[in-house]
């Protein structure tokens, strides 16, 4: 459970806004992408201090990854709340990262933007747990800056919107570790002056029982899968009818590129379905994701809420009477993380001995290539 004065931070945003790098600055065990590049694929949480007390800072998975899907992102993002959650750990803030070096704010931007407030939940944005931060400004020359400060101008009206103007909170240029660790700073402030931290929306979600699909954010992914289908399947027809026209007209080339382009389009469309099909796993799914298959979590459904300023736990067991009890419990915040930090390290490493495997497919098929091409090497 996690102790008062801990402090939990995820640091969110788009691939590309500078998470790792943010994160980079008080734990250089943080590796750094670059550009669009991601290097994050796991969620990950990584040790630090804000003025002497101990600190988490949590790198996740850029929300708009271009190499994995939506649906991917939300479900490991839901599994690693899971998982916090399950060991009574919860965030004390969040920061969102947006790349102002961007010309504008895309269709992209506000989808994702929607996403990350659902998932947060208004309470988290009322109760001011949440910071907005603006990235890569030293990349910019004065005129860009001019144009970069209209642009934040528009991203900040998006982001706060249907926020209270007393919950809203200046938006943060960040130019190098100084103004970074003013941020972590001010949320540690913030944090103190609350009962304690409090689950997000994608959590209580999750602890009544909910699959992701029927989160609310995990719902925005679905309707968004939806009309990706819609699409799919106008343009199937499409490409049905001009197939039977060139095969009328036997024009084999034609018929070859329509041919190619159904097979691909199929294979996106698998891709989205699979995709989708993660959105159904429960929280009891991702934490046996998350834990191994045979971890096993006490039936109970969970029910946070405040009572002064004491944040509580209400446990309903299945052979015993409900109980209150304290929010912090006797376990220590750090063996919370360590357990996370566990499951994380065996996450890692099975995800190394699978690239491990692949890799050595590919050498064993190069060699085999090679001993082919041979006579004429």
């Amino acid at each position: 459970a996690q102790r008062p004065g801990d402090i939990v931070i995820a640091v969110m945003g788009e691939t590309g806004s500078g998470k790792s790098t943010f994160i980079h600055n008080f734990n250089e065990h943080a590796e750094i992408g670059y550009g669009a590049e991601s290097k994050t694929d796991t969620i990950t949480a990584f040790e630090t201090e804000i003025n002497g007390k101990q600190a988490f800072l949590v790198d996740t998975i850029g929300t708009n990854d271009a190499e994995r899907k939506e649906g991917y992102i939300l479900q490991q993002m839901a599994q690693w709340l899971s998982a916090a959650a399950e060991k009574d750990v919860y965030l004390s803030g969040l920061i969102y990262l947006f790349n102002i070096t961007k010309t504008r704010v895309t269709d992209s931007d506000t989808h994702e933007l929607r996403k990350f407030k659902k998932l947060c939940g208004q309470n988290a944005f009322k109760e001011s747990r949440i910071t907005l931060a603006t990235t890569f400004w030293s990349e910019l020359s004065d005129e860009g800056k001019t144009r970069a400060e209209a642009t934040e101008k528009l991203f900040e009206d998006w982001f706060w919107k249907d926020t209270p103007i007393h919950n809203r909170q200046e938006t943060h240029r960040i130019t190098g570790r100084k103004e970074a660790y003013r941020i972590l700073e001010l949320i540690a402030a913030r944090a103190a002056g609350l009962p304690g931290p409090a689950p997000l929306q994608l959590q209580e979600e999750l602890a009544d029982g909910k699959t992701i699909a029927e989160t609310e954010a995990g719902n925005l992914i679905k309707d968004n899968k939806e009309e990706m289908q819609k699409t799919f399947d106008k343009r199937l027809k499409e490409l049905e009818e001009e197939y039977r026209e060139a095969k009328e007209e036997e024009d084999k080339e034609a018929e070859e590129e329509i041919s190619a382009s159904e097979q691909k389009l199929r294979l996106k469309m698998e891709k989205e379905k699979k995709d989708l099909m993660l959105l159904t796993m429960t929280m009891e799914d991702l934490l046996k994701a998350y834990f191994g298959p045979q971890y096993k979590s006490e039936p109970r459904h969970r029910r946070r809420h405040r009572t002064g300023s004491t944040v509580t736990t209400t446990t309903t067991h299945t052979t015993t009477s409900s109980a209150s009890v304290r929010f912090f419990g006797p376990l220590s915040f750090r063996w919370s993380f360590h357990a996370i930090f566990a499951a994380s390290m065996a996450n890692a490493t099975r995800a190394l001995r699978s690239a491990e495997r692949n890799l050595l497919k590919a050498i064993a098929q190069m060699r085999k290539a090679m001993k082919s091409l041979s006579p004429w090497l």
